[in-house]
């Protein structure tokens, strides 16, 4: 799909079309200089904010809620640059951090947190690794491994990582069959959010680079296969970059 520029926002993007709009009747030359402009103080702007961003909070919270608190745990070991658009995912007793983008690069860096050392590290790793990306998503699998699909920069191939071994797989994913015409998959996104459920990966909304998506495919894991899950009911319009 078309891929946005790194670290812009909603309404930055919203900015460039209005520029566009407002102003009809000027050249090409001139719009182009404008977008090109407003881009770059965009991103100015969000390496800013990302430089700010390279700390560690930790939530922690009692199980009948009365106790909630913020903190910022003394860490180990060499932590990841700042970066945004990353993925962070509990696996076993590890949490993965993959991907993201540092607002001049796209990246496909694996860092590792052990919550018990309080401790960083990034792994060597083997096999094919995936394309760097952000906005993607990261689900962890009942196989104790990490799964990555999507994202600016990822296409539609889905990568998992064997944490036992840390080594990358593609996996070929199967879509659903529909009589006399090719198999439907997803289009290739950003900024979906997915879910596990069972022996399931619910994949909802995201941005295909031109129309905000709404739609809902289920990942059967048994036979690594999508289909479209039958969904009663009047859903939310889920777009990209939530939860």
């Amino acid at each position: 799909p078309k891929k946005p520029e790194n670290f812009i926002d909603d309404d930055d993007d919203q900015d460039l079309l209005s520029s566009d709009e407002e102003t009809p009747q000027k050249s090409k030359k001139s719009k182009k200089a404008q977008k090109s402009k407003a881009t770059k103080e965009s991103v100015a702007k969000a390496k800013d904010k990302a430089k700010k961003a390279k700390d560690l909070i930790n939530f922690a919270m009692s199980e009948d809620m009365n106790s909630m608190i913020w903190s910022q745990p003394s860490m180990k070991g060499i932590p990841p640059g700042p970066r945004q658009g990353h993925t962070m995912t509990v696996v076993g007793n590890a949490i993965y951090l993959f991907g993201g983008t540092d607002g001049t690069n796209l990246l496909n860096e694996l860092w590792v947190l052990d919550p018990d050392k309080a401790t960083w590290t990034q792994p060597s790793c083997r096999g094919t690794l995936p394309k760097p990306r952000q906005r993607h998503c990261a689900v962890s699998l009942p196989t104790q491994s990490l799964l990555i699909w999507g994202g600016i920069g990822g296409g539609n191939v889905a990568c998992v990582l064997e944490p036992t071994s840390m080594t990358w797989f593609d996996v070929r994913l199967q879509g659903e069959k529909v009589e006399g015409k090719e198999e439907r998959v997803p289009s290739p996104r950003w900024g979906h959010s997915a879910v596990l459920i069972e022996q399931s990966v619910f994949v909802i909304g995201g941005h295909d680079g031109s129309l905000p998506l709404d739609e809902v495919w289920e990942l059967d894991l048994t036979m690594m296969s999508w289909r479209v899950p039958e969904i009663l009911g009047k859903g939310p319009k889920c777009g990209s970059k939530h939860m």
